[in-house]
């Protein structure tokens, strides 16, 4: 791979079981892959973030429409879609994980106005955001919980679509889902929700 425009480029590489590369996709400029999945089907999901405009395939990412992005690439590779997160302040990744069936979750923290693939909430102060795409990349529900745990991962169990967020916690104490959480350092969290 060569790097292409200005600042490191995001690359997936697909590679055999014994190594021999099968295929290679990069950003045309700077951006960072933070998350990464694969589905039942064989696509690979990417989640990442960019600070300034770029091209995923033939897909503009651009900042303006939100820093956060996710994106799938089919198993004989290609992008097949990109979709991004918008918040009006403090966008932060914490993970991606994806059920067999294609269903594309995503935790982020965020202040004010958040929106992803077609759907759209709104917290006031900071919040951590949980969201479910469907496999064509739009968004089936966001959850929006008003807090100061910023997510680290995301794993989803399988079977249950039940999700568990693991972060960390500095603040002076809040309560989510009628659990307190005490003040606290950064010290780690892990929060369980339902797979609705």
């Amino acid at each position: 791979l060569t790097a292409l425009g200005t600042g490191p480029n995001m690359f997936v590489v697909k590679l055999d079981p014994q190594g021999k590369v099968l295929w290679a996709e990069q950003s045309d400029g700077p951006a960072s892959g933070r998350s990464v999945d694969i589905d039942g089907a064989g696509n690979i999901l990417v989640a990442g973030a960019v600070s300034v405009a770029v091209k995923l395939g033939s897909y503009n990412v651009d900042p303006v429409n939100g820093t956060l992005f996710v994106t799938r690439l089919l198993p004989s590779g290609g992008f097949s879609w990109v979709k991004q997160q918008k918040a009006t302040t403090g966008q932060s990744l914490g993970g991606l994980a994806v059920q067999s069936s294609g269903a594309v979750f995503l935790a982020t923290s965020y202040s004010g106005v958040a929106s992803v693939g077609g759907k759209s909430t709104v917290t006031v102060g900071s919040g951590l955001l949980v969201a479910k795409l469907g496999s064509n990349g739009v968004a089936i529900w966001l959850a929006a919980v008003p807090s100061k745990v910023m997510p680290d991962s995301l794993a989803v169990d399988d079977a249950s679509g039940r999700l568990v967020v693991g972060g960390n916690y500095d603040g002076p104490g809040e309560t989510i889902a009628g659990t307190a959480i005490p003040a606290a350092d950064e010290d780690g969290v892990i929060l369980q929700f339902g797979s609705t």
